[in-house]
């Protein structure tokens, strides 16, 4: 009878102390070894992604800030991929999940939107619009203007008639220079402002890692 009781102890001594008997048979077992709760974990993982979040918002800000600076010249992927410091698929795929669309498309759109203002409050020639943009051939400018605006140039002047939107004359700015400088263009308004665009994405990622949390903590 000793024999079998010193056994079961030396047994017992080997498999360590019994949970359910220090804590109650279906009770909670406090975390071992410093883990962290699952809940403690969920709040650390959202908050490491709405970082994340904020600082992609701010690259993808600053390649739209960048292509605003160079509406007047061509402006390569790879380009903007260096600007945001991203290699060229990884960027290319977060612009596009970010904005909607893809670099290139969102430049061409700025470009137009561009266009559009100086047909409207200016005199200049659709090829001097052209030119003003960066495009030396004034068909494929128009071609592209067509493309985004279901109107050519010349057309789009016409319906505007050269007359702000309240339908007083705008403002007519002078010819571009015949010695080859640029006239100062005036600066485009746009739409989709950069602040808006990083609360756009933070608010999308933060929103994505709350419900993750939620399933995790569950």
């Amino acid at each position: 009878m000793r024999k079998v009781e010193n056994e079961h102890n030396a047994a017992a001594e080997r498999e360590g102390p019994d949970p359910f008997a220090q804590n109650g048979r279906g009770r909670h077992v406090p975390p071992q070894n410093g883990a962290k709760p699952a809940c403690t974990r969920s709040a650390a993982l959202t908050n490491q992604v709405a970082a994340r979040a904020s600082d992609v918002a701010q690259k993808i800000g600053h390649t739209i800030d960048y292509m605003k600076q160079h509406l007047d010249e061509p402006v390569r992927a790879a380009t903007l991929a260096a600007v945001a410091n991203m290699s060229l698929p990884h960027y290319f795929a977060l612009f596009k999940r970010s904005i909607g669309g893809t670099p290139i498309d969102f430049f061409i759109k700025l470009r137009m939107e561009h266009a559009r203002r100086l047909l409207a409050e200016t005199c200049w020639s659709v090829k001097e619009v052209a030119a003003t943009l960066g495009y030396e051939d004034p068909l494929y400018f128009s071609r592209v203007f067509k493309s985004v605006n279901s109107a050519p140039p010349s057309h789009y002047r016409l319906s505007h008639n050269g007359t702000n939107g309240n339908g007083t004359k705008a403002a007519v700015l002078p010819r571009r220079a015949t010695n080859g400088d640029k006239v100062a263009a005036p600066q485009p308004k746009m739409k989709d402002g950069r602040q808006k665009v990083e609360n756009g994405i933070v608010r999308r990622v933060a929103q994505a890692a709350y419900s993750f949390g939620r399933k995790t903590a569950g």
